[in-house]
């Protein structure tokens, strides 16, 4: 499940595709930080439309998201908390 997510972060055309991707807000992830919530580049994995198609398998709603960018958006007022300048996860609107 968790490699099907990652599947759907978006690529830079500059970096290892198997290593470096972003989220839907822009912000850098790392593949092998899934659950790293110490490091900018951890994400976690969260359904993307969580009433989904009623035949759709959970595993392909996940999306990935930066681990911050995930709990704000988990919370009641959800925004983009991080996102990407150059090679680095900058935080905005703070």
């Amino acid at each position: 499940m968790i490699q099907e997510a990652w599947q759907r972060a978006i690529p830079d055309a500059e970096l290892d595709p198997t290593i470096w991707r972003k989220d839907t807000l822009g912000a850098w992830i790392i593949s092998f930080l899934y659950g790293d919530r110490t490091s900018p580049f951890g994400w976690e994995a969260d359904e993307a439309n969580p009433s989904g198609k009623p035949n759709q398998a959970k595993s392909k709603r996940l999306q990935p998201m930066q681990w911050e960018n995930w709990l704000i958006l988990r919370s009641d007022h959800p925004h983009c908390v991080v996102t990407s300048r150059g090679l680095c996860n900058v935080h905005v609107g703070t």
